[in-house]
């Protein structure tokens, strides 16, 4: 079986909500914008290693939900490469962006 490598490519976008959501939570408590990055990058290491073992949301967008915080990471698959598209609160709805 060949494993394939696939490359992660970060929409802007995604960059800003990753960065507001983070600063939202160290605004919460010293600490926790940290621990959102941590369980953050832990889902994008999940997604790099099995991206077709979550769940197709909209059309070709697949979701990957976050270990412990209230968040998703929405993205596409294209050959070897990865397209994160947004990180939206669970509440927050998709009409926003999409």
């Amino acid at each position: 079986m060949r494993l394939t490598n696939f490359e992660i490519k970060i929409l802007e976008r995604a960059k800003n909500d990753l960065r507001e959501a983070r600063k939202y939570y160290n605004k919460c408590q010293k600490g926790l914008g940290q621990r959102f990055l941590l369980d953050t990058k832990f889902t994008v290491k999940s997604i790099q290693n099995n991206p077709r073992g979550f769940e197709i949301r909209y059309k070709t967008v697949r979701m990957a939900h976050l270990s412990v915080f209230p968040f998703s990471i929405h993205f596409e698959i294209f050959e070897n490469q990865i397209l994160i598209l947004a990180i939206i609160h669970s509440h927050m709805s998709s009409d926003k962006w999409i």
